[in-house]
């Protein structure tokens, strides 16, 4: 395993050598619905938490109070390796909170991201989409 990450690691430092190939993206979505749980996928396909753990462990929460509360509260950040095309790319995810109450942390992240995952709860719709634009068109008209 440590020789994996080694090896992981020394990918990532390759491809941050070449900015045509990176990518910054952040996840979006009302608190609730699976932003962390996407996160932990995304790190477990990189081999670095197991598949078994992804969903569970919420990597990227690292506040006492995020752990006991089962939000995000903090925007985090990790680099990812994927590889597209034939070509291998640098994807800097950030997982950011989804509460209101933390709508700051959401527009520093949309304002550092080419991107941005957006997951919708189909039965909340309306609402979930009414907080992403108020947060989109408030980050991008500063």
């Amino acid at each position: 395993k440590q020789w994996y990450q080694r090896r992981v690691r020394g990918r990532l430092k390759m491809l941050q050598q070449n900015t045509k190939n990176i990518r910054n993206l952040c996840i979006l979505a009302h608190v609730d619905h699976g932003k962390t749980t996407i996160a932990d996928s995304l790190i477990a396909s990189n081999g670095i938490i197991s598949q078994r753990l992804a969903g569970k462990l919420r990597y990227l929460d690292n506040l006492h109070q995020e752990k006991a509360r089962g939000i995000t509260m903090k925007s985090s950040a990790i680099s990812l390796h994927h590889r597209y095309g034939g070509e291998d790319f640098l994807l800097n995810l950030i997982d950011s909170p989804g509460h209101v109450d933390f709508s700051g942390e959401v527009s520093t992240a949309v304002r550092l991201c080419d991107g941005a995952y957006v997951v919708v709860d189909v039965v909340e719709v309306t609402s979930n989409l009414n907080f992403l634009f108020q947060s989109f068109l408030f980050s991008t008209s500063e």
